[in-house]
């Protein structure tokens, strides 16, 4: 991880201080956390709905009979 600096006006850094002391983290924490969510946010991040999901048997379709894929199909 590298170090940057940034200026930040006294209103600001206040706001940012009194939040990370809410969130109990540190202010450089909670501007990692926003600079992330930020560009997510806009799209300039892909975000996929199904990322980290978990449950499930965990096959694959490809290992299902054919018969049992398309049963109820076209009813």
């Amino acid at each position: 991880m590298t170090q940057h600096s940034v200026a930040i006006d006294d209103e600001t850094m206040e706001r940012l201080q009194r939040t990370a002391e809410t969130e109990m983290k540190s202010a450089s924490q909670l501007l990692h956390d926003v600079l992330k969510r930020y560009a997510v946010e806009s799209g300039h991040e892909r975000v996929f709905a199904m990322d980290r999901i978990v449950y499930g048997p965990g096959g694959s379709v490809a290992d299902v009979p054919e018969d049992e894929l398309m049963r109820g199909f076209g009813e």
